[in-house]
């Protein structure tokens, strides 16, 4: 091979695997993120005044729409997993959201950029966000939507409310601030208990393992489900209301779940009964076919009548307004099983 032929090949080589996405010429101005609205007050999950954190993708394209396609669309070469904190708004921060290294608009009015959130991002560095909070970044040269490999806690008081964003699509340098409309991915889960001693929980065959993205239309889905562990709530958690129901706190046996639809579901219960003769069960196993969705709240009160364990079904959305035991509940089943079998 001659030394033309072989100056040629090595130039094309480099011109292959150096080159680098495209950077905008930078104006002076900031990008800046605004309150985001989470739609909820229900107790103990993410609202708007107590997100304290979120994450942002955000794709710079040119003069160019976002392109969503996993073949040949944009990757998140502005922020990739940037981690956005809530502080005090000052005179120079007019907003009360602050991130570093601080990123600027294109100096050019007609190019664009595009945004995605997620939150809380508790940590700063995507490899912190996978290995102490469960929450796997897609790669940073990930073409088209962003997704993120979730897994839920097995200690109840360990699990979080995970949120993700209406994307803020082709957003030109004019734009002031950047807002987020944030959604609920999980589906929460509680347990009441009446004329009985309820001494444990388990939840078993459920997916604790999934992946959440953006379908073609920008709406929020699921994939790649997998099981992780059981899930248990132990007695030294319940704290009963007036209304005999289980506290509302993750540690008194909340669940925040994967949406799911599942006929491999178990509820293993250890209780004692109340009334004489009083009745230790341990360990009685009852199976469930069930359906979380996304964004909704279901409770599962489990009682005693007539010497048959009895469940029944309610089902309310997290963003209803009130407290989580409201009479906005739709009552969905009724079950029963024979005490001790």
């Amino acid at each position: 091979m001659n030394n033309k032929l072989l100056s040629a090949l090595l130039l094309l080589l480099c011109t292959v695997s150096c080159r680098k996405e495209p950077l905008p010429e930078y104006s002076g101005t900031p990008v800046v993120f605004t309150d985001s609205k989470v739609e909820t007050k229900t107790a103990g999950i993410i609202t708007s005044d107590n997100l304290t954190s979120m994450g942002i993708f955000a794709y710079y394209t040119q003069l160019n729409d976002f392109n969503p396609n996993s073949g040949n669309g944009d990757i998140p070469n502005y922020m990739y997993g940037q981690q956005v904190i809530k502080n005090a708004a000052t005179q120079t921060t007019p907003s009360n959201w602050s991130y570093t290294p601080l990123k600027y608009w294109p100096a050019n009015t007609d190019e664009k950029i595009s945004f995605f959130g997620f939150a809380p991002c508790p940590k700063a560095t995507p490899e912190d966000l996978a290995s102490k909070d469960s929450i796997a970044l897609c790669a940073n040269t990930n073409k088209g939507l962003p997704y993120i490999d979730f897994t839920v806690k097995q200690k109840p008081a360990d699990q979080i409310d995970f949120l993700m964003a209406v994307p803020v699509l082709n957003q030109h340098p004019t734009s002031d601030t950047i807002p987020f409309q944030f959604r609920h991915t999980l589906a929460m889960v509680r347990f009441s208990f009446q004329s009985l001693n309820m001494k444990s929980i388990s939840v078993g065959g459920a997916y604790g393992k999934g992946r959440i993205g953006y379908d073609s239309n920008y709406n929020l889905t699921w994939s790649n489900l997998g099981y992780s562990s059981d899930f248990n709530i132990d007695s030294t958690k319940f704290t009963i209301d007036p209304k005999n129901f289980i506290g509302s706190s993750n540690e008194s046996g909340t669940l925040m779940m994967i949406p799911q639809e599942n006929t491999e579901i178990t509820l293993t219960l250890t209780y004692e009964t109340i009334t004489e003769p009083i009745k230790r069960v341990e360990g009685e196993t009852v199976n469930r076919e069930i359906t979380w969705e996304m964004g909704k709240r279901y409770l599962y009160n489990i009682s005693i009548k007539d010497n048959k364990l009895v469940i029944t079904l309610k089902v309310g959305k997290i963003s209803d307004t009130g407290e989580p035991y409201d009479d906005d509940w739709e009552d969905v089943s009724f079950e029963e099983e024979t005490i001790g079998g």
